[in-house]
């Protein structure tokens, strides 16, 4: 006698493991207990400061990062530098392939009198074209999240300094989380200027200079 049987998928807990990973929710916490996010739900909940910066409520940070990887470390070694004048907690810090718009994401560059913007890595010359520029970006978007914690709490923004992803009055030990102050801050128009004098000095570096691993590799 033939027993013929039929085979069907078999599901390991690895394989379920690899499938259900495309199925994304988060848990929001409110008065009235526990409620899913789509992913669209969640996004819309996260505060796009600048092209460059998105904070989500879990204090996760999304910075773009524009360099091409070629084994140069450019794809963490660029963003670093913006993380760096943000102050951000670095193992918070994800990072995503910046969009191929020069206009918004290319480095500042002149030449023959013109002034252009590229996205073009060679010479391993991404950490210097992108240094002034990064640095100012995360610069801005430190401002904007202390000046929005100082409008909450209705004291001068000078009053108060940052940590790693979170800013703090020391008089008071008030303390905002970047995640916290991303669900009630509005974005200016405008974001603010920043002068060479506010940036880090290189004394109150905590990434740059220092042995970070990269992200492009285990």
């Amino acid at each position: 006698m033939t027993i013929i049987e039929k085979m069907g998928p078999k599901l390991s807990r690895r394989g379920f493991l690899a499938g259900s990973a495309g199925l994304t929710f988060a848990v929001g916490l409110a008065g009235s207990g526990a409620t899913l996010l789509t992913p669209s739900e969640v996004k819309a909940a996260s505060l796009q400061v600048s092209t460059w910066v998105t904070i989500s409520p879990d204090n996760m940070i999304t910075i773009l990062t524009p360099g091409a990887e070629m084994g140069q470390g450019s794809m963490t070694s660029v963003p670093l530098m913006l993380a760096e004048e943000l102050d951000a907690d670095w193992d918070k810090v994800v990072l995503k392939t910046a969009p191929s718009d020069p206009k918004l994401y290319g480095y500042i560059r002149k030449r023959r009198g013109r002034v252009t913007q590229s996205m073009a890595i060679v010479g391993s010359r991404a950490v210097m074209m992108y240094h002034n520029q990064m640095r100012m970006a995360g610069a801005q978007v430190r401002k904007v999240l202390v000046e929005a914690a100082a409008k909450k709490w209705g004291v001068a923004p000078s009053s108060l300094r940052t940590e790693p992803s979170a800013v703090v009055q020391p008089s008071s030990g008030k303390r905002l989380s970047y995640g916290e102050i991303a669900a009630f801050a509005t974005i200016p128009a405008t974001l603010p200027k920043v002068s060479k004098g506010e940036l880090k000095k290189p004394a109150d570096f905590r990434l740059i200079g220092k042995s970070v691993p990269r992200r492009d590799t285990p």
